[in-house]
């Protein structure tokens, strides 16, 4: 049967756009929408949250239109690793004692519908700025991220590659993890970088692994001392050793045996936004079009704040 809310949904959305005066409301509807999307779902932003900034608190780029923030680094002797997008990600190593985090426009592709194909849809419009617009920037954001996140790991060479047959993740692994960053003190020549792993990121599959860790029947535990409730309901919880997890289901962008762990966001670096989030709609006849996009920065202000870990391959 054919949902008529649905239905009564996307006929509203068009009698909006058929009204020239209404237009502007249907596109900031649009854009609270795509702006609550990209939030939601971009695991960047679950691990590293976006600080509004304004265009009158940046610096100018001489050398291109776009703005840009000059931050001193926290550390000393530690590299920054800093990014530009022209067509592709592209990033940099920076060795001052300050670096720039640099602000460009990320943009969903135009769409097109006809009045006729979406009135007869029998999902809501939301759904389909959520699938094609806000789904396309925020994966852009996740992609930048980790392109971030390899770089500085390449810098640093906080990294353990788990030897042969090691597929799935295990406590001792969690452990060589976590030491990348909290044992990084130890390296790096700076008296001031006292790190501690706080955050891991990994897909949702490899995390499932954890229900098949060994448990042992004479005591009822397991053996790296998580208690008995784990066995109870299975393991419910959204914290792994005292680390918070965030859980991604995107394998395309990040493989299944690859886990990062991260310092706390203040000591990651910086991350901005122009809390610019845009929904454009342009209607002639009965055919229209969409787009939406925003404006972000990031730079990891210290490579020794993040780790990674890689498992064997099946």
């Amino acid at each position: 049967m054919f949902d008529f809310s649905v239905s009564q949904v996307n006929q509203a959305f068009i009698d909006l756009l058929s009204d020239p005066t209404m237009l502007k409301e249907a596109q900031e509807r649009g854009a609270e929408y795509l702006k609550l999307q990209i939030y939601e779902d971009s695991f960047m932003e679950r691990i590293w949250p976006a600080r509004p900034i304004s265009p009158a608190q940046c610096d100018r780029d001489v050398n291109s239109p776009n703005y840009r923030v000059v931050i001193d680094k926290e550390f000393r002797n530690v590299n920054a690793t800093t990014f530009t997008l022209r067509g592709r990600p592209d990033f940099s190593y920076v060795e001052a004692d300050r670096y720039a985090v640099e602000f460009f426009k990320i943009q969903s592709e135009e769409y097109e519908i006809t009045e006729g194909e979406l009135r007869g849809m029998r999902m809501p419009i939301q759904n389909l700025i959520r699938h094609h617009v806000a789904y396309h920037i925020r994966k852009k954001m996740d992609e930048i991220f980790l392109g971030l996140c390899d770089n500085a790991i390449a810098d640093t060479g906080q990294e353990v590659t788990a030897g042969p047959g090691e597929t799935i993740l295990t406590p001792q692994l969690c452990v060589q993890l976590f030491n990348q960053i909290d044992n990084s003190g130890s390296r790096g020549g700076a008296e001031d970088l006292y790190l501690e792993s706080k955050t891991l990121l990994m897909t949702r599959s490899m995390y499932n692994y954890i229900n098949t860790w060994i448990q042992t029947e004479s005591t009822g535990s397991v053996h790296n001392g998580i208690g008995t409730d784990f066995w109870k309901d299975g393991y419910k919880y959204d914290t792994l050793f005292g680390r918070r997890v965030v859980l991604t289901t995107k394998n395309d962008l990040l493989p299944e045996n690859v886990i990062y762990a991260f310092a706390d966001p203040e000591y990651l670096g910086h991350h901005f936004t122009f809390n610019d989030d845009r929904f454009a709609i342009e209607k002639q006849w009965d055919r229209m079009k969409w787009k939406g996009w925003r404006t972000f920065g990031a730079a990891i202000g210290n490579n020794f704040a993040v780790a990674k870990l890689t498992l064997d391959t099946p």
